[in-house]
């Protein structure tokens, strides 16, 4: 009886720890969409025109693509709860946001004359949006 009532315990503990990870991750994925929203707010009050969010294809996934003048700008959002949003990108994720950038550009041929330009919108718990236009270059 003792052996069955720990078995229970052990898959109520289980199930459990299950829904507790799967918590986390709505939460995170439900701040990274709000810091999507607060993105897209913040550079339509600097004039940009919002051309796709969350863009993906076969290279990768781009948060965000908006355009003012001539100048194509494919932005990353970070959002974290902290001051580590300061965080930069690994290389492994600037050449993924790269690919899909160059495959966004050969679908759409009218962005071709286009400036393109790598940018990053960082927004935290601590600290008003930070935008950092072309924080990387190809």
């Amino acid at each position: 009886m003792f052996w069955e009532l720990l078995e229970k315990i052990e898959k109520i503990y289980i199930k459990f720890c299950q829904r507790w990870h799967d918590n986390k991750k709505k939460k995170a994925e439900r701040f990274g969409r709000l810091a999507e929203s607060i993105a897209v707010c913040l550079l339509r009050l600097k004039l940009y025109t919002i051309l796709a969010r969350r863009y993906r294809n076969g290279a990768g996934e781009i948060d965000i693509i908006a355009t003012r003048h001539k100048t194509l700008a494919f932005i990353e959002v970070k959002a974290r709860t902290g001051a580590s949003s300061m965080e930069v990108l690994l290389p492994n994720q600037q050449q993924r946001i790269m690919n899909a950038a160059e495959m966004f550009i050969s679908n759409k041929p009218s962005y071709q004359n286009h400036i393109m330009r790598f940018d990053l919108i960082m927004v935290g718990t601590t600290h008003l949006p930070i935008h950092i236009p072309d924080a990387w270059r190809r």
